[in-house]
């Protein structure tokens, strides 16, 4: 391992011992008449983030716009790839309770959209997309792209991905970021979870900040 990548392994766990200590998660966004809840300690922005123009294919094979992906509702998005053995079946697993519990705790509120980003569009095929998103939630939406289109997306979430070289049998390995972001109605980054995902209380804190932060749809 060379010494950047020691120097930022450090960080990610010190960041990620704080944010279990703390029970705190990082924002992006202004609040709304200071509405953000106090358990989330966030850390602000003044102005959110755009996500990066780009357009994608979705788990039915339908090319889809990150403006119509995300427009006009929340969203919570996570990046990865469906032969990722541990992380992202986790993650996703805890999405998918949070989508329970939010249901449970504030039925009157609306769920985000929960979309799964493939990076890894060799492999990820749109009928794969669907049966893997499937065994977790059959809402759950599935997308990926060309290269460049996932390279653009990733980069406007401050996100990260890397597809490895493949071995003689064409095997590769993908190193991507684990955060979870969530995407206000405006289309714009506005927060990121950093798993793992406390899911009871994260459902809590989206439904006081879906109902009294970010801006109004427009």
């Amino acid at each position: 391992m060379t010494t950047g990548r020691r120097a930022a392994y450090r960080w990610s766990a010190a960041v990620a011992l704080l944010l279990s200590t703390l029970g705190t998660r990082w924002m992006f966004g202004t609040p709304r008449s200071g509405a953000v809840p106090d358990a989330l300690r966030a850390a602000m922005l003044q102005e959110p983030k755009a996500v990066p123009a780009v357009t994608l294919v979705d788990q039915r094979g339908r090319a889809v716009t990150a403006g119509a992906l995300f427009a006009n509702h929340w969203s919570l998005v996570f990046l990865g790839f469906t032969s990722c053995p541990a992380v992202c079946p986790a993650t996703l697993a805890q999405l998918a309770a949070v989508k329970r519990s939010l249901g449970k705790s504030s039925p009157t509120t609306a769920q985000p959209r929960y979309v799964f980003v493939s990076v890894d569009p060799r492999r990820d095929t749109p009928e794969r997309l669907s049966a893997y998103l499937a065994t977790f939630d059959p809402e759950f939406i599935g997308v990926t792209g060309e290269p460049a289109q996932l390279a653009s997306l990733s980069d406007g979430l401050t996100a990260f991905h890397r597809v490895g070289a493949p071995d003689p049998a064409g095997d590769y390995g993908v190193v991507h970021s684990g955060e979870v972001y969530l995407i206000d109605p405006a289309g714009r980054a506005f927060a990121r979870f950093t798993p793992p995902l406390d899911t009871g209380a994260l459902a809590r804190q989206l439904a006081a900040l879906m109902a009294g932060s970010g801006p109004a749809p427009g």
